[in-house]
């Protein structure tokens, strides 16, 4: 016996399955939200966003500035263990504080300590993490 042998079953219609796999889930707002309220938090958070690029932007165009110390205030280094060694990785995030909790591949890691970068030259702080 083939497999082309057995007999499958014909499709038929399916409702509940068909609306339970592609409905597409209705995002509700908060208690007392409307719609309007939350799209305009939303656009507000937007231009909070674009300005803090522009500002960035600008500070980082301009003559003189030491852009080894803007890199170093909003960027760190992460250190962290996995069963085939240790892993360093760029953080493009400001440097933790130590306790604080850290998601790294969905993985929870807790700061263990702050050190200096382990890269020569390199002026950012280096987060030690540990397994949470």
């Amino acid at each position: 016996m083939r497999s082309d042998d057995i007999r499958r079953a014909t499709p038929g219609s399916r409702p509940r399955l068909t609306s339970t796999l592609f409905a597409v889930p209705a995002v509700a707002p908060a208690a007392g939200e409307t719609v309007e309220q939350v799209r305009e938090e939303l656009r507000q958070a937007l231009e909070r966003l674009g300005r803090a690029e522009r500002k960035l932007s600008a500070i980082e165009a301009l003559e003189g500035v030491d852009k080894p110390r803007i890199r170093a205030a909003i960027s760190h280094v992460q250190m962290y263990s996995r069963p085939s060694g240790y892993v360093l990785a760029d953080a493009d995030d400001p440097p933790p504080t130590r306790g604080d909790d850290v998601e790294v591949e969905h993985e929870a890691f807790v700061v263990e300590r702050l050190a200096p970068s382990p890269f020569p030259g390199d002026l950012r702080r280096c987060a030690i993490l540990r397994r949470a």
